[in-house]
C-alpha cells in the first residue's frame, strides 16, 4: 500500500502582463499505512535533493520558485535552479523535452494564443548542460528507488490573458482563475486513480490569498465524479482540512499557507508554474522586442508592466492591448 501525494501552487497571480501558470506534481510512496503523517519527501530524498539552496551541495534544488529564480544581473542564468531541478525530476522518470515546446506538451500545457507566444521553437535547457541534467537525474533515480517513491507526473495550466480576464469577469472574481486550474488538475488526478485501488490519495493546495473555506471549491473540482461526502476537519487561519469521498475513493484536501516550505510536491509544483511562466515570457519579450529592438523587456509584474506599456505605446494596438493586459 502506498499513498498518492498531488501539490498544487500558481506563479503570476499578480502581474499585470503575462499568463497565469498554475503548476501540479505527483508522486506516490509505497509504503505508508493509514493513520501515518504524510511522508517528509525531503527526507526520503535527501542523498539527492535539498530544501534549500544553502548547503544543497550539489544536490538538486526543490523549493519555493519565489527564492530560486536568480537576479537578471548576475552571471548565471536566472532560470538556473528552475531548470535543473524541473528537468531532472522529469528526466528520472524519461527523457528531457529538447525545445520549450516540448517540455509544455510534457506538461500537458500550450502557449497562449496571441501571436506573441508563437514561433520557433526555444532550445531547453537554457541555463546548463544536458549532461548536468542526466547526472542530476541518475542520482535523483537512485534516491527515489531508495526511498519507495515514484514521480506519477508533473503538469501545468497557463492560463493567458484573455482567458484570466473572461475568469475574472465569469467567475466574479479574480479567484476563480486559480479555481479554473486547480479543478483541471483535481479531475486529471481523480482519473488516474483506478491505476492504484488501494492507495491513499491526498492533495496539497496554497491557501488562496486569506480565503479559510474551500468546499465549493472541492465540489467544483469533481465533474462527473460523483462526491459521496464532504468532511470539514479544519478551517483556521493557517490550514484548511477536508475528507471527501469520491467514488469510493478517500481523498484528503489540505490548503495551507507556505505549503511551499511543507510538503515537496507543493515546492515541486511551484517550480513548474514558475519555469512555466518564465518560458511564455522569454517569448513574449522575444516578439515585442523584434519589433522594437529599443524596448527593455518586462517581467509584467505591476510596476514594470506600467513602464512597459508606456514604452511601447503605439506599438501596442488597441486590439494587442485589449487581449494583452488584463483587468485585475
Amino acid at each position: 500500500m502506498g499513498i498518492l501525494i498531488a501539490g498544487i501552487d500558481e506563479a503570476g497571480y499578480g502581474p499585470l502582463l503575462g499568463p497565469l501558470a498554475v503548476g501540479t506534481a505527483l508522486l506516490r510512496v509505497e509504503g505508508w499505512s493509514p493513520g501515518e503523517r504524510a511522508p517528509n519527501l525531503w527526507s526520503l530524498l535527501s542523498k539527492a535533493v535539498s530544501p534549500t539552496l544553502k548547503g544543497a551541495s550539489g544536490r538538486i534544488v526543490i523549493a519555493d520558485s519565489k527564492t530560486l529564480k536568480l537576479s537578471n544581473s548576475g552571471t548565471r542564468n536566472p532560470l538556473t535552479h528552475l531548470e535543473r531541478g524541473v528537468l531532472a525530476v522529469l528526466a528520472s522518470a524519461g527523457d528531457v523535452p529538447a525545445t520549450d515546446m516540448a517540455l509544455l506538451e510534457r506538461l500537458a500545457t500550450r502557449f497562449p494564443p496571441h501571436a506573441c507566444y508563437a514561433g520557433e521553437a526555444l532550445a531547453v535547457p537554457m541555463s546548463c548542460g544536458g549532461a548536468e541534467i542526466a547526472i542530476a537525474a541518475n542520482v535523483l533515480r537512485g534516491a527515489m528507488e531508495a526511498g519507495g517513491v515514484r514521480l506519477l507526473g508533473l503538469g501545468c495550466r497557463l492560463i493567458g490573458e484573455e482567458e484570466f480576464n473572461a475568469l475574472v469577469r465569469d467567475g466574479h472574481g479574480k479567484g476563480a482563475t486559480t479555481i479554473a486550474a486547480i479543478r483541471t488538475h483535481v479531475r486529471r488526478l481523480v482519473a488516474t486513480l483506478p491505476k492504484y485501488p488501494d492507495d491513499a490519495v491526498r492533495v496539497v493546495c496554497d491557501r488562496l490569498g486569506g480565503r479559510a473555506a474551500y468546499s465549493d471549491v472541492i465540489e467544483s473540482c469533481m465533474g462527473e465524479s460523483e462526491l459521496e461526502s464532504l468532511e470539514i476537519l479544519e478551517e483556521s487561519e493557517a490550514r484548511s482540512r477536508y475528507r471527501t469521498v469520491v467514488g469510493g475513493r478517500e481523498i484528503g484536501f489540505v490548503f495551507q499557507t507556505e505549503s511551499e516550505s511543507a510538503y515537496m510536491p507543493v515546492a515541486l509544483a511551484s517550480m513548474v508554474a514558475k519555469l512555466c511562466r518564465e518560458l511564455a515570457m522569454n517569448r513574449f519579450n522575444r516578439h515585442w522586442c523584434a519589433s522594437l529592438p529599443e524596448l527593455t523587456p518586462t517581467a509584467g509584474y505591476w510596476q514594470d508592466a506600467r513602464r512597459w506599456l508606456k514604452d511601447v505605446g503605439k506599438g501596442l494596438s488597441a486590439d494587442d492591448r485589449r487581449r494583452l493586459v488584463r483587468i485585475a
